[in-house]
């Protein structure tokens, strides 16, 4: 049987020992890169701790943030708009139910 009768791209049977070879350095550079990135984010990692979670912890009080929005015309009548977030994680779900399942969680 004659070798280009018995290569089949789809199956990758076509790749020879020398062009293994010739992918390997490529190969060995990438990771290598990868493996050194990852000890450099871990060091760092080790310096300044683990980034904090987003959001804000569970606790007592309000997380309170105030926008200022400029006039948008010469009357000069600035907007402050104020938003008010419970850390308190059953207020915040309450919150967030419709208007009628408040009610109806009241009346029990």
């Amino acid at each position: 049987m004659d070798p280009e009768e018995r290569c089949n791209p789809d199956l990758l049977s076509c790749i020879t020992a020398g062009e293994i070879q010739f992918a390997l350095p490529f190969i060995f550079i990438v990771l290598s890169a990868f493996l050194v990135w990852r000890m450099i984010r871990s060091e760092i990692r080790k310096a300044n701790g683990h980034q904090t979670r987003r959001g804000t912890a569970p606790g007592q009080g309000d997380t309170v943030t105030i926008i200022d929005m400029p006039a948008q015309s010469r009357d000069g009548n600035d907007h402050l708009i104020t938003l008010r977030h419970t850390k308190d994680p059953q207020k915040h779900a309450q919150g967030m139910m419709p208007a009628k399942a408040r009610k109806k969680d009241q009346i029990k």
